[in-house]
């Protein structure tokens, strides 16, 4: 189920922030392990955070924006290696930027949050297709 526009509140904002750092530091530390050992397995401890970051973005995105809708979490019982957890975390990444995507607006000479509890969250950046496409100009 897509958040509508005036659904989207400043928790969710927030919420937002959180997954995109959190995925983005993942990707990068298991994208570094995963260059030198692809099938390696993850172990149990960094799997706990990833699954932790997962479930909270899988809160947000809910079914629209979720990039799999038959993958929730990675199992512990069979540890994924650091090339799956990088193919996953890339697809996250991608699902955030859409979510951002549609939930912002140009407005005032700026990128702002449409958020619908009256707070204001003003500079965000363009997504990551209108900055391609300004920067080819």
């Amino acid at each position: 189920m897509k958040i509508e526009r005036t659904k989207l509140t400043s928790a969710h904002v927030s919420q937002f922030e959180k997954c995109q750092s959190q995925v983005d530091g993942l990707y990068e530390e298991t994208s570094q392990l995963a260059k030198k050992s692809p099938n390696d397995g993850v172990n149990k401890f960094k799997l706990k955070f990833i699954n932790q970051t997962l479930d909270l973005c899988n809160g947000l995105l809910g079914d629209q924006y979720k990039p799999f809708s038959g993958f929730t979490i990675f199992s512990e019982e069979g540890l994924p290696t650091t090339s799956d957890v990088v193919l996953m975390l890339a697809q996250y990444a991608i699902a955030l930027e859409a979510f951002r995507g549609d939930n912002i607006s140009y407005v005032q000479n700026d990128w702002q949050w449409v958020v619908s509890d009256g707070l204001v969250f003003t500079t965000t950046t363009p997504t990551n297709k209108v900055a391609r496409r300004r920067d080819k100009k």
